[in-house]
């Protein structure tokens, strides 16, 4: 498991997305992405699924379900931590400057324990989007959401 708590002295509020651009062969940037299910309003930060509609094309129906695939990893990871690491599931009760060291321990420790074959058991992530409404907003992220589809269309 990879993770990245912040930088060494912490960050402004105001500099948390604004973080390095990776660019991919053709030169077009790629901005670091939280990937969300459907109810998320979607932002140039916030990634979902296309909305299921009868419009919706192959290659977008493809892209929505590598996304959404990729969302389940991550919320199992999470729980993963959580399920071995009781400390995660409740506020931590430490100095705000812990925390990025208490989350990375965990981590750390997390891998070793996949190392040494002491496995956790994750319950399975319910991934049904008819469950969810979407809240109102506009769709500024489209933008966002096409040049990651296009990408990953052409791996």
């Amino acid at each position: 498991m990879h993770e990245f708590t912040g930088q060494r002295s912490g960050m402004e509020d105001r500099t948390i997305l604004v973080s390095p651009v990776t660019r991919t062969e053709t030169g077009e940037e790629i901005r670091p992405l939280l990937v969300a299910d459907p109810a998320y309003q979607l932002t140039n930060w916030y990634m979902k699924p296309y909305p299921e509609t009868r419009t919706i094309t192959l290659s977008q129906r493809n892209f929505s379900k590598v996304l959404s695939r990729a969302r389940v990893v991550i919320e199992q990871a999470f729980g993963m931590l959580k399920e071995r690491w009781h400390c995660l599931l409740v506020k931590l009760d430490e100095s705000v400057d812990m925390i990025p060291l208490t989350i990375t321990t965990c981590c750390i420790l997390h891998n070793i324990c996949i190392e040494v074959r002491d496995d956790v058991d994750v319950d399975p992530v319910d991934d049904d989007p008819d469950d969810l409404t979407p809240l109102p907003g506009h769709m500024n992220g489209e933008g966002s959401r096409l040049s990651l589809f296009q990408q990953l269309m052409h791996i």
